[in-house]
């Protein structure tokens, strides 16, 4: 199951994702597809790695994060990172 999540903060391959979906990621869930505004797609693959309370987990990007800003969208795999 996937669930869409917002981007709230952004520091270097880390950041802090906010869910505004009933679910929230568990630890080692991948977290793919983040969307601007206008439909431009970042792919992107991030794990989560720490549970934050209030609905926002924190996640470690596998790859660069240029281009990545606050309010993007992002879709949680509901799995683990696979290869």
């Amino acid at each position: 199951m996937t669930a869409l999540a917002c981007n709230v903060l952004l520091a270097g391959l880390k950041f802090v994702i906010g869910w505004r979906l009933g679910s929230l990621g568990v630890l080692s869930d991948a977290v793919h597809s983040l969307l601007d505004g206008a439909a431009s797609v970042i792919a992107l693959t991030a794990e989560v790695q720490q549970l934050l309370g209030d609905h926002r987990v924190r996640a470690v990007a596998m790859s660069s994060t240029d281009g990545l800003v606050r309010g993007m969208e992002a879709l949680d795999t509901g799995a683990a990172i696979s290869v």
